[in-house]
């Protein structure tokens, strides 16, 4: 049983699920003013960040709320895209697409290909009971119920105003693609509450 990192907040009972490309740098400061830990460790020390992307729940922590941080698949998987392969190798975001989905989910999960279980994952046992969306990022933070303790109103929206614009991905993709990440990624839609 090899150690699972999580970032958690053991005083209100929670962990934090933050998939690569979901808006973790603008979640990490509000959580460290919670008091999420990761490591043993604040999530802000030393001038730099300490988190995980870490989807998997260590057993300790299987009866805490599950905060996930999300982000529309469609737009996600363009962001991973430009994020991990463009500039780096020389394909289209079409072949990225196609290359990731060409296999089903087993082969491509047993092959241990890490772009696709970045691309596939966070795969959850059960449903969050928080999701905190990109795209409604300052309404869903304040939902979260141990907010207020912490922060403002006001502060809540100067830490929220600073996030990047995100980009638009429809003219990105040709039906076919859409297809394609929706039948991969279909856990992902339901699990945040995106429409196909």
């Amino acid at each position: 049983n090899r150690y699972k990192e999580a970032n958690v907040n053991e005083n209100y009972g929670f962990i934090w699920i933050a998939p690569e490309r979901t808006g973790t740098r603008g979640t990490v400061p509000i959580f460290a003013f919670c008091g999420f830990m990761c490591r043993g460790k604040q999530l802000i020390t030393d001038g730099g960040f300490c988190y995980t992307h870490n989807w998997e729940i260590p057993e300790k922590y299987k009866d805490y709320k599950i905060i996930s941080s999300a982000r529309n698949p469609y737009s996600r998987t363009l962001s991973l895209y430009k994020n991990f392969v463009y500039g780096y190798e020389n394909i289209t975001f079409r072949e990225y697409v196609l290359g990731l989905t060409c296999g089903n989910h087993e082969e491509n999960l047993k092959a241990g290909n890490s772009k696709y279980s970045t691309f596939t994952n966070p795969l959850f046992e059960k449903q969050p009971e928080y999701v905190v969306k990109l795209e409604n990022f300052y309404e869903d933070i304040k939902k979260l119920p141990f907010i207020s303790n912490h922060l403002t109103e006001q502060q809540l929206k100067m830490m929220c105003e600073h996030s990047k614009e995100i980009e638009e991905w429809e003219s990105h993709y040709d039906q076919e693609m859409k297809d394609l990440v929706y039948e991969h990624l279909k856990h992902q839609f339901d699990m945040w509450g995106y429409e196909k």
